[in-house]
């Protein structure tokens, strides 16, 4: 069995100190991501995300991420 944190934020600096806090006990996050429409929250945008993880400098890279969507569209 393995347990994989799920990660509801709203924000990349958000998401860097929730995976920084959890690194030592886990190598592999579900970023959970809303949109406000499906869901009534609205959490990290897919775009600000993408942005933060292909950027190299990047402490989070070298984890593995699942995404759960939770989007109208």
């Amino acid at each position: 069995m393995q347990i994989i944190p799920a990660l509801l934020n709203q924000t990349v600096n958000e998401l860097e100190k929730q995976v920084a806090g959890l690194s030592p006990y886990f190598q592999h996050f579900q970023i959970d991501i809303a949109d406000g429409e499906l869901v009534p929250n609205r959490t990290i945008q897919t775009l600000d995300l993408l942005n933060y993880l292909t950027n190299h400098q990047s402490p989070i890279t070298n984890y593995q991420f699942d995404f759960h969507l939770m989007v109208k569209d």
